[in-house]
């Protein structure tokens, strides 16, 4: 695998943390926004 391939691999698994991470946090987030609890978990 060239250094390439292995950056491109690496973007692309980091994008699809990034994505997991954003709905984690729509998931925990919205509704203890709507409750108006601002406490980390």
């Amino acid at each position: 695998m060239s250094s390439l391939e292995k950056e491109r691999q690496d973007f692309l698994s980091t994008i699809e943390a990034l994505n997991e991470a954003h709905s984690f946090d729509r998931i925990i987030w919205k509704p203890r926004c709507k409750r108006r609890t601002f406490r980390l978990i």
